[in-house]
Formats: C-alpha cells, sequence, structure tokens
C-alpha cells in the first residue's frame, strides 16, 4: 500500500474512512501538501474507500485457499474451511497494513 499518495488527514471528516490516511506507508512514499478535503463542496477527489480497497479479491483468496490445501497434503472436503481461513489470513494481512482509525 505504499504506491499511493497520502494524506495528513487533518480537519477531514473522511479521514477514519480513507486508505490514503489509515495506509502505513513503508519505505519513500508522496504526500498531499495540504489536505485535499473541500470545505465548501464537503468532498474529497482523492479519497480511497477503505473498504473497497482493503479487502481481499476473490482471486487472491482462491490462491491462498489452494496453497492451505496443498500445504495440508490436498485432503478431500476442505474446500470451504480453506476458503475461509484463506479470507481470514489475508483480511488480517490487509488490516494490519492499516492504521487504527482516530477517535
Amino acid at each position: 500500500m505504499s504506491d499511493i499518495t497520502h494524506c495528513a488527514g487533518s480537519g477531514c471528516p473522511l479521514k477514519n474512512g480513507c486508505l490514503r490516511f489509515r495506509a502505513v506507508a513503508y519505505g519513500r512514499f508522496d504526500a498531499f501538501g495540504s489536505v485535499p478535503w473541500d470545505a465548501v463542496k464537503r468532498t474529497c477527489a482523492h479519497y480511497l474507500d477503505v473498504t473497497e480497497l482493503a479487502s481481499p479479491t476473490d482471486e487472491a483468496i482462491r490462491l491462498r485457499a489452494y496453497m492451505r490445501w496443498r500445504a495440508a497434503g490436498s485432503p478431500e472436503g476442505t474446500a470451504d474451511a480453506d476458503w475461509r481461513a484463506a479470507q481470514d489470513d489475508l483480511a488480517a494481512e490487509l488490516s494490519a497494513r492499516l492504521r487504527p482509525p482516530e477517535e
């Protein structure tokens, strides 16, 4: 998640739901010179919704579930459990890459 322009979020009411504010930057990163929140229009043209962008895709879940299944010796009848475990693993990894929302 370090390939986005980050936002300081100061004074922005959308910051807790915005990936640009919540993403943890690793190494070098770009940041806005000022918060892009437009108080008059009450919008942000650079808003990236955390719930939409930080959720694992079906393809990522499918690949992780397959890798878990293979690592377990390819047992029969574990597809649903492997899918749920893969989904939980990926969601936890993505969540760990976000700062907690500010109060």
